[in-house]
């Protein structure tokens, strides 16, 4: 699940793998580049990782500051360029509360009862708020709240995405090598379906299909003892694959002509940026202007900050470092993509 959400499911595996050394590195993994949501607001890149620790970095400072909250923040969204954060109490969390940042400080939207339940992610719009759970659907609109059963439980995972439409919520579960897929969920009824043809897949993003009304696209993505990954699309129950790219390549000697592939690129972020969609894999940064070939550009080079490893080289979006897949992959660091 989004941030400490995880914690019941995942923490024995987060524990088994902290324990021993990175394969790269000689030191243990820092817990701080566990990043499970990263967003762009009020000129300032926020990060949130796994343990509920919210910061922020300034592009060109060199340090990260941390938001100065006593509660464990849950998840974070941005709405108009605010910053909106679902957090609980660290000793018992037991009520949700929801907070908007207004001129340097917190202001209380709502309250809700945890119900013992589980948080899968929030996600906010200029009209609404929704807090999804493995068990309800909350929309929050002028400080009232009104719960939704859902029809069946949404398991979550490492990170969970959300994208709405007029009718629905769609929600991207990445749950490592275990896979993931999409379920959608009605907005007013709380029934939720499963999209069968992206089940297996980790799913990272969903965003808008630019070119195809009524459409969506979805970036899939795993290292794990290899890489594999695409971007579908997805048209009520009609999936498609929109854009993959082998890595490597190289020819088969048993039959010349024959392209060949053990890997292929893995998609950790999909957003729509002006005009362009904008996909980043693990090989580059890959830039859509339509349906058709896109652009790839090599990864920028990252710095650390705070622990965290950053890049404001671009200037329609931020990347930043996670390893928070490493609780169910064997793959290294990946690149969030972050809209500014």
């Amino acid at each position: 699940m989004t941030a400490l959400g995880a914690l019941g499911v995942f923490e024995a595996a987060y524990w088994a793998f902290h324990m021993f050394k990175s394969e790269r590195e000689s030191e243990p993994l820092n817990e701080h580049t566990f990043i499970s949501r990263a967003v762009f607001a009020d000129a300032r890149l926020w990060v949130l990782n796994y343990w509920g620790e919210l910061s922020s970095i300034i592009p060109g400072a060199k340090a990260r500051v941390s938001a100065g909250l006593a509660d464990r923040v849950l998840d974070v969204c941005t709405a108009d360029g605010a910053v909106q954060i679902l957090s609980c109490a660290r000793e018992a969390c037991n009520t949700w509360t929801l907070r908007r940042r207004t001129e340097g400080g917190w202001t209380t939207l709502a309250t809700l009862p945890a119900e013992s339940d589980v948080l899968a992610a929030l996600s906010c719009t200029r009209a609404r708020t929704i807090v999804l759970t493995e068990h309800r659907l909350i929309q929050i609109s002028d400080g009232k709240s009104v719960p939704l059963r859902l029809s069946q439980k949404i398991d979550g995972g490492i990170r969970v995405s959300l994208h709405l439409t007029p009718e629905h919520v769609f929600v991207g579960i990445n749950v490592g090598e275990w896979g993931g897929g999409v379920r959608r969920v009605e907005l007013e009824t709380g029934r939720v379906s499963v999209i069968e043809k992206i089940t297996g897949g980790p799913v990272h993003a969903i965003v808008d299909d630019p070119w195809q009304p009524g459409c969506l696209l979805a970036a899939i993505g795993l290292v794990h003892l290899g890489a594999r990954g695409w971007i579908a699309g997805l048209c009520e129950q009609d999936v498609r694959e929109v854009y993959a790219r082998a890595l490597g390549n190289p020819e088969d000697p048993d039959e010349p002509g024959r392209a060949r592939s053990d890997s292929f690129e893995a998609f950790f972020g999909l957003a729509r940026v002006g005009t362009q969609l904008v996909a980043t894999g693990i090989d580059g940064i890959y830039r859509f202007d339509g349906p058709g070939e896109p652009a790839r550009t090599p990864l920028p080079e990252f710095e650390t900050i705070g622990d965290v490893e950053v890049s404001f080289a671009l200037p329609d979006v931020v990347l930043v470092r996670t390893n928070i897949n490493r609780q169910a992959s064997l793959g290294g660091a990946v690149p969030l993509l972050v809209p500014r």
